[in-house]
Parts: structure tokens; C-alpha cells; sequence
């Protein structure tokens, strides 16, 4: 038997623009925990927050690539971050 997986979700082929779109693409909070080894609960944090610590980068891209998650990468991860924390310092 062969089974063909396809890469499809709500964004379409779009790369994620948030943190909490990453989240989402590996099936949610639950999901994303178990493929980057986090504690339960963290990943809402993470995307109650919209913010993923660097610490985690390399496990998030080489999880998206291993579950066939096509464009995270450590550029888009940098690109979101800095998107965070621009968005934080002119709220202050």
C-alpha cells in the first residue's frame, strides 16, 4: 500500500507570516510540542505570544523538514522574530 501526503492548509502555498501560523501547520499546539520536544502547555505560549525563542529554531526547521512542511527555514524564523519585536517596541 502507498500513501501519498500532499502539503496543503489554510495558507495556501504562502510561507507562514507568524509564528502562530508555524504552530498551526504542524497540527497545533499539542503537535508542535511533541515534534520540537517541548513541555505541555509551552506552544500556546508560544503562539498566545506570537514569539518563538531562537533556542528552538533549529528544531523547528528540521522537524518542518522531516513532516515535508515546506518553507521554514532559520531566514523566515529571523524575519518573524525581528517582525515581533519591531511590532513590541512601537507599542511602547
Amino acid at each position: 500500500m502507498n500513501v501519498i501526503v500532499t502539503w496543503c492548509n489554510d495558507y495556501g502555498m504562502r510561507a507562514p507570516t507568524s509564528f502562530i501560523e508555524i504552530i498551526d501547520l504542524f497540527g497545533g499546539p499539542g503537535a508542535f510540542e511533541a515534534a520540537i520536544g517541548l513541555s505541555e502547555g509551552h506552544a500556546k505560549v508560544i503562539k498566545h505570544r506570537d514569539s518563538l525563542a531562537p533556542e528552538y529554531w533549529d528544531r523547528t526547521v528540521e522537524a518542518a523538514a522531516e513532516r515535508g512542511i515546506p518553507g521554514i527555514d532559520h531566514k523566515l524564523l529571523a524575519a518573524l522574530y525581528a517582525k515581533r519585536w519591531r511590532r513590541a517596541e512601537a507599542a511602547r
